[in-house]
């Protein structure tokens, strides 16, 4: 009987011993190869997050004083965005453990909004007049702040990524240039809108003086020939005179956008000069009217009589020629 006893408890002896030196061996096995495998985790990624913070440094040769070097962002900014999307890619292909999943994943969050944060300040460079680059800018510090808040998070064996102080240097520079071009684009918006509102109320004054405006000449030989004589003629001009001034009146109501004073100045002297002609020649008709009483004047004399409106007819056609060619020049600028 205690020989059996004794066989039986070297035999549970030895089956004990196997299962410990088993288990011993697997749990050995296993944390070696776990150990091996965040080793192995371990080193990948901290070559990835060099490389990240080596390009975020890199980031201040985009810096240009207090502001941005719009050229250099426009020429080299896209390769610092592939150089990320690579580590992106790198790092998405990576085994991780479940001791730094969590890190992983915090890790590939902050490089996602690192890549918008830059395709971000590249958008807005190429497009400076988007009207939504007020979004623009909200899209940017978002991207900046998720970025560094997802960054902190990440703590992986003596690791650190961060933003460094170059890419806060560019960002905030970036951001001072986008709220510059915004009030810019404001500003430029409202002179369009002035520059459109005065060029419909322009157009409607200019058109009304383009009906009035004529060489009246020829009218001036066919009343000589008229029952009625000069009368016809005298009411007409002066109906033009007092269309003249409701012009004059209409056009000094209006609001004048910077871009139109040139405009505004040279169409005013055009309708001085006008009235200038339309006050000559009806001098020079009541004179006529006044000497044919005594006799019908000479042809000399009568040539010599309207001298002066012909010449200032001929002031008035250069003057409105100036002013279309600058009207021209604004019009083109405006619609």
């Amino acid at each position: 009987m205690k020989e059996s006893n004794k066989k039986l408890l070297t035999t549970l002896s030895f089956i004990f011993g196997a299962i410990f030196i088993g288990v011993a061996v697997f749990y050995g096995t296993y944390y070696f190869f776990i150990n091996k495998s965040q080793s192995s985790y371990s080193t990948k990624v901290k070559t990835e997050i060099g490389s990240i913070n080596k390009i975020n440094e890199s980031s201040y040769v985009f810096t240009k004083g207090q502001t941005i070097d719009v050229n250099k962002i426009e020429s080299s900014l896209s390769d610092s965005i592939a150089s990320l999307q690579t580590s992106h890619s790198n790092l998405k292909n990576l085994v991780v453990t479940s001791k730094y999943s969590k890190d992983h994943t915090n890790l590939i969050l902050g490089l996602e909004n690192n890549i918008l944060m830059y395709k971000q300040i590249l958008s807005i460079v190429r497009n400076p007049k988007n009207p939504d680059l007020a979004n623009s800018l909200v899209n940017l510090q978002k991207n900046r702040d998720d970025c560094m808040n997802y960054y902190a998070l990440v703590s992986i064996k003596d690791i650190e990524i961060t933003l460094p102080n170059e890419s806060l240097e560019f960002l905030n520079n970036t951001v001072a240039y986008t709220q510059k071009q915004i009030r810019q684009n404001t500003d430029a918006q409202i002179v369009s809108s002035q520059n459109h509102d005065f060029l419909l109320s322009f157009n409607e004054i200019s058109t009304r003086f383009s009906q009035i405006k004529k060489d009246y000449m020829n009218s001036v030989i066919n009343s000589r020939t008229s029952l009625k004589g000069f009368d016809n003629l005298l009411n007409e001009l002066n109906t033009t005179e007092t269309a003249l001034a409701k012009i004059k009146t209409d056009l000094s109501a209006l609001a004048i956008p910077k871009d139109a004073v040139l405009v505004y100045e040279s169409f005013g002297k055009v309708l001085d000069e006008y009235d200038t002609y339309i006050q000559n020649l009806k001098y020079s008709i009541k004179t006529e009217q006044l000497t044919s009483i005594s006799g019908l004047p000479a042809n000399e004399s009568l040539d010599k009589l309207y001298n002066a409106p012909k010449e200032q007819i001929k002031v008035v056609e250069s003057t409105y020629r100036s002013f279309a060619k600058l009207f021209n020049e604004f019009e083109d600028k405006t619609v």
